[in-house]
This record gives structure tokens, sequence and C-alpha cells, in this order.
């Protein structure tokens, strides 16, 4: 009886769930054709993706609202930790300050006791997130319970800072020299390489013409949870918009191909790196693999185009 119970509890759960998605999708659909049809849309291809990806952004924003990002506990975020800590801190100065013995060993109390509290604290924090973690995987059926544990696993894992090195083999810290030595480093790389100048092609006739369902059939095969490139839109906004974004987005690629309107976000990226293991005698050299952040509308170029 009580394992009966406890499915239809699952189902009851796992249905208001899909409920509540589609009618947040329902939602989001039809506030971005209501913007669509209510807002000037502009002709030039560069402005008309701004315009198209504002319209994505600022809807998701209103219907869905902020995800909160997945960070390690700030005492900050915490007002009651805030004032023992700073509380503490005083106490700190106070104690610097004072000559008596007595005092002084009241005051390391007293401050001692304060950051007791205070682990105290983080510590009933972290238990609670860690139910809210559990809770959330038991949530989950079959592979998708692994699949969340791993998650939850690699989110709490604390990155590691990535190791750069000059050319006199010394650590950097500074995050802006890190940041001109791999700039450095990546353009000597692509300067050896005996490469073909880019040619230009004059416009042409796009045919067959891109068109709103071979741009929606494209989005279905983006993967979700991936980073965004620089027009910061993820997979699951194009796939749940309604087809009047697909067709504008047709009609970009199209201009952007027939006209001397070039959409410019089809040849940038956004070049992350990641830090590749230090080979034998290259342990103080720049030892990382570029990654380039492309943006959505240019992944479902390519898959057009391939497919």
């Amino acid at each position: 009886m009580v394992q009966a119970q406890n499915r239809c509890r699952k189902e009851i759960s796992t249905k208001s769930g899909k409920t509540n998605k589609q009618d947040k999708v329902n939602k989001y659909k039809q506030k971005v054709i209501q913007h669509l049809e209510t807002e000037e849309i502009p002709t030039e291809t560069n402005k008309k993706w701004e315009f198209t990806t504002n319209i994505i952004k600022r809807t998701a924003m209103e219907i869905l609202g902020k995800k909160p990002q997945n960070k390690n506990i700030n005492i900050h975020e915490n007002e009651e930790i805030k004032n023992m800590s700073n509380e503490q801190k005083k106490l700190k100065l106070e104690l610097e300050s004072v000559k008596n013995v007595q005092a002084r060993k009241e005051i390391r109390k007293k401050r001692n006791n304060i950051r007791n509290k205070i682990k105290i604290k983080l510590g009933s924090i972290e238990e609670v997130k860690m139910e809210e973690d559990l809770m959330k995987i038991e949530r989950k059926e079959g592979n998708q319970k692994a699949h969340e544990a791993v998650k939850t696993i690699k989110r709490l894992k604390p990155s590691k800072a990535l190791k750069i090195f000059d050319k006199q083999e010394r650590m950097v810290s500074s995050e802006k020299r890190k940041v001109d030595l791999v700039t450095e480093h990546f353009k000597i790389i692509f300067e050896k390489q005996k490469q073909e100048p880019i040619k230009h092609y004059p416009p042409c006739t796009n045919n067959p013409p891109f068109d709103e369902n071979e741009i929606e059939k494209a989005t279905k095969k983006l993967k979700n949870g991936k980073s965004t490139g620089e027009d910061e839109i993820s997979a699951e906004l194009l796939k749940h918009a309604p087809k009047e974004i697909h067709k504008l987005m047709a009609q970009i690629l199209n201009q952007s191909v027939e006209s001397d309107d070039y959409l410019e976000t089809l040849k940038t990226g956004i070049l992350n790196i990641l830090q590749k293991p230090p080979k034998k005698g290259m342990e103080k050299k720049i030892n990382v693999r570029p990654i380039i952040l492309l943006s959505i509308i240019r992944k479902v170029m390519s898959i057009c185009v391939i497919g």
C-alpha cells in the first residue's frame, strides 16, 4: 500500500513538473510573438540578429527569471554570518591595541566564541545545501539519477587555477598578464602554420535558400547544457522558440549570403582555454588547449549546411 502511494506521488510529481514546464514553454512562445508583433524589426543583418537575441533573452528573463548560480558559500550572502564576521574583525583590531593581559584574554575568548558560531552556521548551511542536492538526485529516475549525481559532484569539485608561465619560466598570478601571454602564445602558433589567405566570396543567390522548417529541424539537433557564444543564447531557448524566430533566422542567413550585409558573428567566437596535463620537460611552459565558443546561429547554420 505504501509503495503504491509513493509510486502515485512520484507520477503526480512528474506529471505536475511536465505540465509546469509546458506552461512556461507556451508562455515563452506567446511572449516572444507578442514582442515581435509590437516592436519594429531592423532591416540590417547585424542589427536584426541583435534585435532577435535581445527579444529571446528579455522574454526568457520575464518568463523563467534568472537561474541562481552554483557558487561556494560566501559569508556576504548570509546577513547573520556577515554581522558575526564583522564583529570578530573588530575584536581582532581591539586585541591588537589592548596591552592588559587579562583584557586581552577576555577579548580573545569572545572572538574565538564568535568564530566557532560562524563555523557552526556555515556547517548548517552546508547541510541544508547537501539535503537539497540529495532530494534533487532522488527525484530523478533510472539513469538520470546517476547523471544528476555525477553533475552534482562535478559542481562541488573546486576548479583549479590555470597555470601559466612566462618566458623566464615564472608562474604568472595576474589574470591580465595570463590573458596577454596566452594571446601571444596562440598568435605565434597560428602564424607558424602556412595557411592560404582567406578567400573573399562575393554575394550570390542562395539556392535553395534557408527556410524556417530547416532552421527548426537544425535547432532540435543542438545539444542542451552547452556553453553559449557571444550572443549568450542557449540551445533550449531556440528549441522552444516559436516559428517566427526560426523564420527571422532564415532571413538573416539568406540576407548574409545574398548581399554585402554580412553577419559578423558568423566569423567570430570566444577563445576559452583548458589546462593540459604537463609533458615531461614542459612543466613550466604554456600548456593549454584552445576551445572556441561559437554563436548559436553559427551552429545552426553549420548543421543546415552539413546536414
